[in-house]
């Protein structure tokens, strides 16, 4: 249906073009428009396009008050209506993409369904693509998985601010869809294998990706058609194993539960023994990135103390806390640092003691008396989805384990030299990980992944609130650019520039659920809107939460009986 025709008082290009609106329809910012002119080299050439600038005015008129008085019918003025269109793809009959201008009085039109596929370059995704969300006009938008796993570009940055439907939560909706259209992407890809794809999600906020196996009860009628018209059930995720840090405070022979509050049921506990933390050269992760940057001695003290402690537990000496590890370091701290300045030597000490009262608690010894040997290991093979709960650590806690998990992955894929199985890492607050200024064992290990990920077959969705405070080398190599709702004055950096000038602007207007989505193989950005997760992300909206109200919190004396009774029943 005809809306219009191509503008003829103002500049066509092969690029961009205005569009005057009949009067009797209408057009909005981001609809999908296609128009078409005869040329006599190139035949019919069709041209796709975005609007992205919507303007009315009166034509005939020089002030204010002739449109006052023309409101008031005392004044004859003509309202026209024209937009801005983006043109995202030219194409002759013979499959050619000329750069040639529409021609002025062409006809304009909405695009179908098949020629939005066209506009965006789906059709050359063929079956390489996932659903990323929905157009204005309610089709869906994909992703190239060739920009996705590896195979031409690799990795995910998410910006935006924090609460309004915005990284997280896009996040776990394209992980989503990507195990939803597993059984296409094998066929497209299938290297992969049946369930060669795995998932590591660092939680820091709160506790609601520990509902991702559990039906959201609240999900409304209008989200679940909005994941039928993308192809995508409206379920929760399916292969799921949940990971918390252990209680602090714990006695010696209590138990080592989980620390986490709204689910206990299927909650799993990660720790690393002193053995673990020495073997794996993890000391460095002790040291918050602030420390280290203190003085380069330290570099020096951290080497020879873990060399140190290596020849001793290889001549049998055994820990059992990081508190046995810091005293036997400070009784030996002349030998082990001789070269060491006596001011760094005590600069290095005081860091241990400090790092023991905040990462203690995430050390276990290798044998406890209460139980058969465990291990608290993150074993992400056994899960198509790993949520790894850190939201409750400190800073220094999360420097930890972040970056003790992330070595382990590299070092295992090093190890095998082959990129599959792929496993995704979902990390937000990267500007806390890898800061635009500094370094730090942590930043390095992201960076590297950032950088040369995709060939180990590591993939990373990073987030951020502000990407401009990110190292510039981590954000540009992500191939796929997601961008939400933030302060227009954030949106002005560099780090932007694939939004274009409009959609800067635009972005401090962004609804829940509306995300600015780039890609490679698309020359325009595009906005789409996503559902709400068809999981529950509180124990309020799960069907089944595991929850006991603080006020009847068991205590953990209390789970210790439980236990003691069952062993003594088992026993008679």
């Amino acid at each position: 249906m005809k809306i219009g025709i191509v503008l003829g008082t103002k500049d066509a290009t092969p690029f961009e073009f205005y569009i005057e609106v009949d009067s009797n329809q209408s057009l909005q910012v981001d609809d999908i428009i296609v128009t078409t002119s005869e040329y006599p080299r190139f035949g019919r050439v069709t041209f796709y396009g975005i609007v992205d600038q919507v303007i009315s005015r009166l034509e005939g008129l020089e002030t204010n008050e002739q449109a006052r008085f023309h409101s008031q019918g005392l004044f004859d003025a003509n309202l026209t209506y024209y937009c801005h269109v983006v043109v995202t793809r030219t194409l002759a009959e013979d499959g050619t993409s000329p750069k040639v201008p529409p021609r002025p009085g062409s006809d304009v039109r909405l695009a179908d369904i098949e020629e939005t596929k066209l506009a965006l370059y789906f059709d050359k995704m063929e079956k390489k693509k996932i659903p990323c969300g929905l157009l204005s006009n309610n089709t869906p938008a994909y992703l190239d998985l060739d920009f996705l796993l590896g195979i031409k570009g690799g990795h995910v940055n998410i910006s935006g601010k924090s609460g309004v439907a915005t990284k997280t939560s896009y996040a776990t909706f394209l992980l989503y869809s990507y195990f939803s259209s597993l059984k296409e992407v094998m066929e497209a890809y299938p290297e992969l294998g049946s369930v060669n794809t795995h998932a590591i999600i660092f939680n820091v906020k709160g506790e609601d990706l520990l509902f991702l196996d559990k039906p959201n009860t609240k999900l409304s009628e209008k989200d679940r058609k909005m994941y039928e018209a993308m192809g995508l059930p409206a379920k929760p995720f399916g292969n799921v194993r949940f990971y918390a840090p252990p209680r602090p405070k714990r006695g010696q022979f209590e138990t080592i539960l989980p620390n986490t509050e709204s689910r206990i049921e299927g909650v799993n506990t990660f720790a690393w023994t002193i053995r673990e933390m020495v073997e794996n050269d993890l000391l460095w992760y002790l040291f918050s990135p602030k420390e280290l940057s203190d003085t380069s001695q330290l570099y020096l003290a951290i080497r020879m103390a873990t060399k140190w402690l290596n020849e001793e537990m290889r001549e049998g000496l055994v820990f059992h806390s990081l508190r046995g590890v810091i005293q036997a370091l400070e009784e030996q701290i002349d030998k082990i640092m001789d070269r060491v300045a006596v001011g760094t030597r005590d600069a290095f000490m005081r860091r241990l003691y400090r790092a023991e009262q905040e990462i203690g608690s995430l050390i276990v010894p290798e044998v406890l008396p209460f139980e058969e040997v465990e291990s608290y290991s993150i074993d992400w093979r056994k899960a198509q989805v790993n949520v790894v709960d850190i939201h409750r650590l400190s800073d220094r806690a999360k420097y930890f384990t972040v970056g003790a998990i992330l070595k382990s992955i590299v070092a295992e894929k090093e190890n095998t030299g082959m990129p599959w199985p792929l496993v995704f890492i979902v990390l937000d607050e990267l500007n806390k990980y890898a800061p635009i200024s500094g370094d730090s064992p942590i930043a390095d290990i992201i960076l590297d992944i950032a950088e040369r990920g995709r060939s180990l077959g590591i993939i990373l969705i990073g987030a951020q609130q502000t990407a401009s405070e990110v190292t510039h080398r981590v954000v540009s190599n992500a191939s796929i650019r997601v961008c939400g709702n933030m302060d227009a004055s954030e949106a002005e950096h560099s780090v932007y520039g694939y939004l274009g000038s409009l959609n800067k602007k635009r972005v401090q207007y962004l609804t829940p659920g509306q995300m600015f989505v780039y890609q490679p193989d698309v020359p325009q950005t595009v906005l789409v809107q996503f559902p709400m997760p068809a999981w529950a992300t509180k124990y309020q909206e799960s069907i089944d939460t595991g929850y006991i109200e603080e006020e009847f919190m068991v205590s953990e004396l209390d789970i210790m009986r439980e236990i003691e009774k069952d062993s003594d029943k088992e026993k008679k």
